[in-house]
């Protein structure tokens, strides 16, 4: 298709989104027009998700502006942005699984009974959800319940359900990370009839193959800016991999030289754990004293490992052994008595309690060793809690402040300061610079690496590249749920470690993810 007569339906001119001491989008600007789909593609950290935010009107920009059909735009709440025909269709689907797939469709917009007020009329409910099912080629019936329909149906729905509210600009972000070749294809499908009616589509993906296939336009960013747009044509799978790793990917990592830490006693090793779904025949070792990376991108099963590890989610094979002997853990609880700790990648759901205190949440999950007798010693624990926020560099260092009060980036280091004060034995950290900025990414990666001097088996779970080359001995890169290869301290600074979590649209996926 042509994209360069019709005018813009959306345009960002120079948007930015500044927080403290952050600057996490960096005066963006692209245009996007009906009939096309514009491929936004990034590292993890390069600005992807504030800007899919503030087309959300979940956040509004610092400066800048946005245009729909020309006119300036500004969205304050995420009504405002369905208001203007913007539909986000997250990775995590906000979709009622209790309500039938024609309520989901029709919800906040039901057809009334004869026009009384109060009144909902299920069979032209039903009527127009059959009809937006049938353009998306979704072969479920409006009757039933959403929560018994695999990933890639729910998917189908929540797409038929922006189309019937008549959005013009669907957003779909990492639509295939979970979903089987077949069911990748079949969206694509979709995608490209989307396109043919006139709708505009933003596709983020992690998947080069399917961004080259599907994009008109692909749109580069790096550390909050915009690289480059361009044409499948104009820049190969490789040519965009350095786009988005800039010339550092191709230079020595910054990680020093040093002689290895590992002390050879093996602090952890997993042998052919499998959770049905999620991940199949896992196996390593963490000696004592070793950082040992999982690279994955989204959908690779790495989130879900990590968490199997400490008991978070059961595992349905396979064995752990702690210090030499096996271990059966059920639990974060069990796996902390055990000498195993995750600090999880996601701060707010599974981190920190954001109501409670910087003490409260240093303090209380290790075991609460500032308490004497079952009392709380609360000098005794503000004296603890400013040592350790001091340590990791939190500003405003109040033990007293609420946690959900911080910036992401100081949040992380709250996360860190808890595992100074528990002290385990291995230590497990998903996306530990998650929202960080540059300065207290190297403050936090010298943290992690003081684990392992001290003795630690150290496992850092990240989608960056670029971090997991930087703190680790090697690296595990999985796919699809099993380990593809692993990659070594010599082969850092290429492209080896992103061309192996890089999924291919045409290869077998996990199995699409169920409730």
């Amino acid at each position: 298709m042509s994209v360069g007569s019709a005018a813009p339906l959306l345009e960002l001119r120079e948007l930015t989104k500044r927080y403290a001491g952050t600057v996490a989008l960096d005066r963006v600007s692209l245009e996007l027009r009906a009939g096309e789909v514009h491929a936004l593609i990034g590292a993890n950290g390069a600005g992807k998700s504030t800007l899919v935010k503030m087309l959300a009107g979940d956040i509004q920009p610092s400066t800048g502006e946005i245009r729909i059909d020309g006119e300036p735009a500004t969205f304050e709440t995420p009504q405002d942005a369905l208001a203007a025909g913007i539909a986000t269709i997250p990775q995590d689907l906000v979709i009622a699984p209790d309500l039938t797939v024609a309520e989901n469709i029709a919800l906040g917009r039901e057809q009334r009974l004869g026009g009384l007020p109060g009144s909902v009329s299920r069979g032209k409910d039903e009527h127009l959800a059959a009809a937006v099912l049938a353009r998306v080629g979704a072969g479920v019936m409006p009757g039933a319940r959403v929560g018994s329909l695999s990933f890639a149906e729910r998917q189908m729905v929540a797409i038929a359900r922006a189309l019937a509210a008549e959005r013009r600009l669907l957003i779909l972000d990492e639509p295939t990370a979970a979903l089987t070749h077949d069911s990748a294809e079949r969206l694509h499908g979709v995608i490209r009839a989307l396109r043919s009616h006139g709708h505009a589509v933003v596709f983020i993906s992690h998947r080069l193959d399917e961004v080259s296939a599907l994009a008109d336009r692909i749109t580069v960013l790096r550390d909050g800016c915009k690289v480059s747009t361009v044409t499948p044509a104009e820049a190969s799978t490789g040519e965009l991999i350095r786009l988005m790793l800039g010339e550092a990917g191709a230079e020595p990592s910054l990680r020093e030289a040093s002689a290895p830490r590992s002390s050879g006693e093996v602090a952890l090793e997993v042998r052919g754990l499998t959770r049905e779904g999620s991940f199949d025949e896992i196996s390593f070792a963490v000696p004592r004293g070793e950082i040992l990376g999982i690279a994955g991108v989204p959908g690779s099963g790495r989130e879900q490992l990590v968490h199997a590890l400490v008991g978070a989610e059961e595992v349905d094979a396979g064995e752990m052994l702690v210090d030499g002997r096996p271990r059966r853990i059920r639990s974060p609880g069990q796996a902390l008595r055990h000498g195993l700790l995750l600090l999880p990648g996601d701060r707010a759901r599974n981190g920190l309690a954001l109501a409670q205190s910087l003490r409260t949440n240093l303090l209380l999950p290790p075991g609460h060793r500032a308490a004497s007798r079952g009392l709380r010693r609360h000098r005794r624990e503000r004296e603890i809690a400013d040592t350790l926020l001091g340590r990791v560099g939190v500003k405003p260092a109040d033990p007293e402040r609420l946690a959900g009060e911080l910036s992401g980036g100081n949040q992380q280091r709250v996360m860190v300061a808890r595992a100074l004060y528990a002290r385990p034995q291995v230590l497990i950290v998903d996306e530990p610079t998650q929202g960080v900025d540059v300065g207290g990414k190297a403050a936090i990666h010298q943290l992690i690496k003081g684990f392992a001097d001290d003795g630690a088996g150290v496992i850092v779970s990240s989608s960056e590249v670029e971090e997991l080359e930087a703190v680790c001995d090697r690296v595990m890169v999985m796919r699809m749920g099993t380990t593809v290869g692993w990659v070594e301290p010599a082969e850092y600074g290429g492209e080896r470690l992103l061309e192996l979590a890089l999924p291919s649209a045409g290869s077998a996926s996990t199995n699409e993810q169920e409730d």
